[in-house]
């Protein structure tokens, strides 16, 4: 027999039993679904920060208040700075040539019958300026805004396009409501461009004030974080050590986490990595059990074939082709729950792309993976079957019932 016809005697022998034969990768799918997954998730997660790194530039740092351990280890509330303290970042660090400091709470705005749920922020005026984040209609916040508490605001892009459809909601008043707060009026100057959402959060859903308005508004002194813009990419790590070591000086040690953008890069391609690691030992079992699956599928086919293997023999076959016919079936075998695995799992990821807002992204190794994966645990686990099979006597093998 030439391998041609080896390989479609393996494919009919595979067709005798279609259910058990499903059943018998049923593992494999599992495991090539999870691995693939958890590379296209991570893969995308990347991708989507890296490319939000690019946009805003390597030379931006986030400095976020750390939570602070309180007696048994209990987690107590932040260190509480004011929003001033962007500008005094400026004029002592000599590496800092721009900041802003961002105070955050959930509203709800209303516009005539219509509502809507947003993220509300007061800001500095430089923080359209470094987060690269353009304005569609009007203008963004200005130094004069915030030293006046003027009451005015900025809209992300699906906020003004939910509430106001087709209007100019330029010199529109808008309510605005959070949690205890009064309930406040005021004047949309801009409407930013649209970001999308992205894995940090939706920026088009987000409403910007002054960082003086919202503090008389709710009272809250509480900086939720300072962004920084280094004076260069080179300058970025020089920079981070001479801010965390004047805030150190100013409000105590470990207050605050001074965080680069590669080092936010690093910190989530580590989770990312040891949860594939995780995840992909538990595929791994998955897999072993899907290959002892498909062995025992093949041990019961030899035994049920035994009069047509003799048959086969007794007319000429020999062992290396019967060899060659059971081990092609375990490869297939192997092989279609590897394919179906690899469909079932980029569908996953993809739904957890969806969800999590990152880009779907399937790497070409992630695919050679699946292919690679599957045809070593066929011909690992199918090896002994056709052995099997090849070692039968004829003589033996026509006789048996």
């Amino acid at each position: 027999m030439n391998v041609r016809e080896t390989a479609m005697a393996a494919l009919r022998g595979l067709g005798f039993y279609p259910l058990r034969t499903f059943l018998s990768v049923l593992g494999i799918v599992i495991g090539v679904a999870s691995v693939i997954g958890l590379v296209a998730i991570g893969a995308g997660v990347q991708e989507s920060v890296t490319s939000r790194i690019s946009q805003l530039g390597s030379d931006v740092l986030t400095v976020a208040p750390a939570m602070q351990r309180g007696v048994w280890g209990r987690s107590t509330s932040p260190t509480t700075v004011d929003a001033s303290l962007a500008r005094d970042l400026v004029e002592h660090n000599p590496l800092i040539k721009q900041a802003v400091a961002t105070l955050q709470t959930q509203g709800t705005m209303t516009v005539g019958n219509s509502t809507l749920d947003v993220t509300v922020l007061g800001v500095t005026p430089d923080y359209a300026d470094i987060f690269a984040y353009p304005v569609q209609v009007g203008r963004f916040l200005r130094t004069s805004d915030q030293e006046l508490g003027a009451d005015v605001i900025v809209l992300g892009a699906e906020v003004a396009s939910t509430l106001f459809s087709d209007q100019d909601p330029l010199g529109k008043k808008v309510q605005l409501s959070a949690g205890n707060y009064p309930t406040r009026s005021f004047v949309v100057v801009g409407v930013m461009g649209s970001l999308g959402r992205t894995f940090a959060g939706n920026f088009d859903g987000q409403v910007y004030m002054p960082a003086s308005t919202f503090f008389r508004w709710t009272g809250q002194r509480r900086v939720s974080s300072f962004i920084l813009r280094a004076v260069s990419t080179e300058a970025a790590v020089d920079a981070a050590d001479q801010v965390n070591f004047y805030l150190t000086r100013r409000v105590g040690e470990n207050k605050f986490r001074v965080l680069s953008q590669q080092t936010i890069l690093e910190t989530i391609t580590s989770v990312v990595g040891t949860l594939t690691l995780s995840l992909g030992a538990i595929a791994g079992i998955a897999l072993l059990v899907g290959g002892i699956g498909v062995m025992n599928v093949m041990l019961v086919s030899v035994k049920e074939r035994t009069r047509e293997i003799g048959i086969r023999k007794a007319l000429g076959a020999k062992k290396r082709n019967i060899l060659s016919q059971f081990l092609l079936e375990a490869i297939f075998l192997s092989l279609t729950g590897g394919l179906v695995g690899l469909f079932g799992g980029w569908g996953v990821a993809a739904l957890a792309a969806r969800w999590g807002h990152w880009p779907t992204v399937l790497p070409i190794y992630a695919i050679f993976l699946a292919v690679g994966f599957s045809t070593a645990v066929g011909l690992f686990f199918g090896i002994y079957p056709a052995m099997q099979a090849a070692r039968l006597d004829p003589i033996a093998a026509l006789r048996y019932e």
